[in-house]
């Protein structure tokens, strides 16, 4: 299984690839259960992120057949190290300061797509040492269809394997203390999840 991460919008840098990380399949945990954060960072910035999962097998899939190739959906929280002032897209894509931990990931309770679409939005309620409720609004559709076009040219993309796409506008600061719940519409609840 491989947990990718994709930069959106789906633009090539200057070297000619979309930025993207790969993150180790021992790194996450399930939802409602704990997340311990570490001190070996001066903070670290919690990312929502909407995942799909791959239903099978796709090597060099062109984007209108990309719709095939995924059949659920959930919420993700992508836990980072950051400098005091980087911003969460530097936690996220520059390469100096990433070290991958064990509860990296949270990774949400699946949904199928039928009956339940991918989300327009998503809803983040922070409690506890922060309080906050935010809308964040989700991705187009084509942006699903393009990361899986550009991850299969250059990588056999197999059942399991999980695409993020962040959403910075969400980002927050872990706290010991937190409590953080992701809902979206009629779905069921998608990530509840302590840290301490």
């Amino acid at each position: 299984m491989k947990i990718f991460a994709l930069e959106y919008p789906l633009s090539a840098t200057d070297s000619g690839h979309t930025p993207f990380r790969v993150w180790p399949d021992s790194c996450w945990i399930l939802s409602r259960r704990p997340v311990f954060v570490p001190g070996f960072a001066p903070r670290f910035i919690g990312v929502p992120a909407i995942a799909v999962k791959i239903s099978r097998l796709g090597k060099c899939v062109e984007p209108r057949f990309a719709p095939r190739y995924y059949a659920e959906w959930t919420a993700a929280i992508i836990n980072l190290p950051a400098m005091p002032d980087s911003t969460p897209r530097e936690a996220l894509w520059e390469s100096g300061y990433i070290p991958v931990f064990d509860n990296t990931l949270v990774i949400g309770n699946w949904v199928p797509l039928d009956p339940h679409p991918l989300p327009a939005s998503l809803r983040l309620t922070l409690s506890g040492s922060t309080q906050r409720e935010t809308e964040i609004p989700s991705l187009p559709a084509a942006a699903f269809d393009g990361a899986i076009h550009l991850l299969s040219a250059h990588n056999t993309l197999k059942m399991g394997d999980m695409i993020l796409f962040p959403l910075s506008e969400g980002a927050f600061i872990l706290d010991e203390g937190l409590h953080a719940r992701i809902t979206s519409g009629d779905a069921p609840e998608l990530i509840s999840t302590p840290y301490k």
